[in-house]
């Protein structure tokens, strides 16, 4: 049916292209066509009737007029007892009172006729679904996709007025400076600043005349693109927010070593920084040019909820997941033009308005941006990518553009500062950085782990039966200090292990206690020397991303010039 209403209205688009030498503006001509046309079969029908009904009576009068004379023949000179008939005027009303009438007839023949003759004529009086479907449902299909399919089209005129506007325009550019000489340069030569140049993936042989379309069907096939699982933000649980962070004093603390951010300042600020902004539109039009964010890092150690604030993320606002993370890629696209061509292609289809919004997610994103290696230094594969994702993130990605790049890592330390960092919009797109914000997810506390402890046993629980009881007596703060050093990961994953489906039939036999945890606890080693190294890397990365020395050693100098100013003055 779609395909039917399509063809009837393209080719009465081309009819009007072709004698009126205009795109159509609607499709009120199509209708008034059919109108006209339905309107002048009736007139012909009813003429054609009219017409017929008056030779048929020309020819009677002219026969009784042959058999009358015949009998005057006979009885001559007898007197003439017959009544002559008078020819009686044809009656025809208007079309507007017959047309009701003969739909009225050929519904009943077409639907009703055949059902009151015959030996099936009682069971034919059932009911049909074909005709209620016919009488109800088609209609409103019919409907609903001729409104979609004439939307399309006119879409698509505007399209083509707008490239044969340009194209006028540009052909009359031209034309007036085809008389102005050819040689001025400098500042008088160019209009509207400096030009943008090319993106590397344009200059491919053959990008051109792949359409967004196929590049994203060669995305899927390779399986870059995804569909994030159903997370909500409140499922990121853990501690709430206890206030402002405190300024040590200055004078007993030579280095601020700022306050770990808590679950609640993580959601707040990624409800801030990513879903409102990608989730609406308007939002994301009216925002400063600060507030924009094109990209953004969450750095961690391992189990912290980085990965899983992504696909919450992406759930949140029905996003297009688009996963460029090193373990995807593998060896695929090599070489340097196939590093160029495969993020020339997912950004081409993350810019596209229809696929909105979009987020391009790079695990391990150190790989991506280490430095230049050194003799003996470390090296990694990914660096091919570097360029092509600093020029598409920074001349590419636009404020219009609903697309949000979000690096993942747990060795931030191993990536360059210089690339990982984003200076500014000004000089070359390579030489820029690439993340303008980052965020730190930090190893649970004990009122972290607490929280997660009884959250992942209750959804264990009512995972296999809502009717599972949790016993009250149940210690989460003693679990909590058992598993001192363990992140969200980790907790969730013991819990999947210990609570399982053997475990949670046997719930109202063997209640629930802290000894079912105990044994996998107990297991972990070296929990709290792999937790020091982590804080110590995290908290000097922290330092080095936020240059938190230098506007700590700024405010301090600025300090003890107010303190010496006040004792010179005594």
């Amino acid at each position: 049916m779609q395909n039917e209403l399509r063809e009837e209205r393209i080719q009465w688009i081309t009819e009007h292209t072709i004698t009126k030498n205009t795109l159509p503006d609607s499709f009120e001509g199509f209708y008034a066509k059919g109108d006209d046309g339905s309107q002048k079969e009736s007139e012909d029908n009813d003429k054609k009737e009219g017409d017929k009904k008056q030779k048929d009576g020309a020819k009677g009068a002219r026969g009784a007029k042959a058999k009358g004379g015949k009998d005057d023949k006979k009885s001559k000179g007898k007197k003439s007892t017959d009544v002559v008939e008078v020819e009686r005027p044809l009656l025809a009303a208007p079309p507007s009172q017959l047309d009701p009438l003969r739909n009225c007839i050929n519904i009943y023949e077409e639907r009703w006729q055949h059902r009151n003759v015959g030996p099936k004529r009682i069971t034919s009086q059932y009911p049909d679904a074909e005709m209620a479907k016919d009488l109800i449902i088609r209609g409103q299909i019919r409907t609903e996709l001729t409104k979609g399919v004439e939307e399309k089209l006119l879409s698509n005129i505007l399209k083509i007025r707008a490239m044969q506007d340009a194209s006028t325009k540009k052909s009359k550019k031209s034309k007036k400076d085809g008389g102005k000489g050819k040689g001025r340069k400098g500042k008088g030569g160019k209009k509207g600043g400096k030009k943008e140049k090319p993106l590397p993936g344009a200059k491919l042989a053959g990008m051109k005349e792949i359409s967004v379309e196929e590049m994203l069907a060669v995305l899927v096939e390779n399986g870059f693109v995804c569909t994030p699982d159903k997370m909500t933000l409140n499922d990121f649980i853990g501690g709430f927010e206890n206030g402002p962070p405190k300024i040590p004093d200055m004078d007993k603390q030579e280095r601020w070593i700022p306050d770990n951010p808590s679950a609640f300042q993580l959601r707040k600020t990624l409800m801030e920084y990513c879903i409102l902004p990608l989730g609406s539109e308007s939002i994301k039009s009216n925002i400063q040019d600060h507030e924009n964010i094109r990209s953004i890092l969450f750095y961690g150690p391992e189990g912290s909820g980085k990965t899983r604030m992504v696909q919450t993320i992406a759930s949140e606002i029905g996003a297009l997941l688009i996963n460029l993370s090193s373990s995807t890629i593998g060896s695929s696209f090599g070489g340097k033009e196939g590093a160029t061509k495969l993020i020339h292609m997912a950004f081409t289809v993350a810019k596209e308005r229809a696929n909105a919004p979009v987020v391009i997610y790079l695990d391990d994103c150190h790989h991506f941006f280490m430095g230049k290696s050194k003799k003996g230094g470390m090296s990694s594969e990914m660096q091919r990518f570097q360029k092509d994702l600093l020029i598409y993130k920074n001349q590419s990605l636009k404020k219009q553009d609903r697309v949000l790049v979000i690096g993942c890592t747990n060795a931030p330390g191993a990536g360059d500062l210089k690339l990982l960092r984003w200076k500014g919009p000004t000089g070359k797109p390579e030489k820029q950085g690439f993340f303008e914000r980052a965020l730190y997810f930090p190893r649970a506390s004990h009122a972290d782990r607490a929280i997660l402890w009884k959250g992942f046993v209750q959804r264990r629980a009512c995972a296999f039966d809502a009717r599972l009881k949790i016993p009250e007596s149940m210690d989460y703060a003693l679990l909590a200090f058992l598993s001192e050093g363990l992140n969200a990961g980790d907790i969730s994953s013991i819990v999947d292990v210990v609570l399982s489906e053997d475990r949670l039939r046997a719930f109202e036999s063997e209640p629930l206690s802290e000894r079912d945890f105990s044994y996998y606890l107990s297991r972990e080693t070296n929990v709290d020397e792999r937790q020091d190294d982590n804080d110590e890397r995290f908290l000097a990365f922290t330092r080095q991303i936020t240059n938190l020395d230098s506007v700590w050693k700024s405010i301090n100098a600025a300090d003890k010039k107010g303190k010496d100013a006040k004792k010179k003055k005594k």
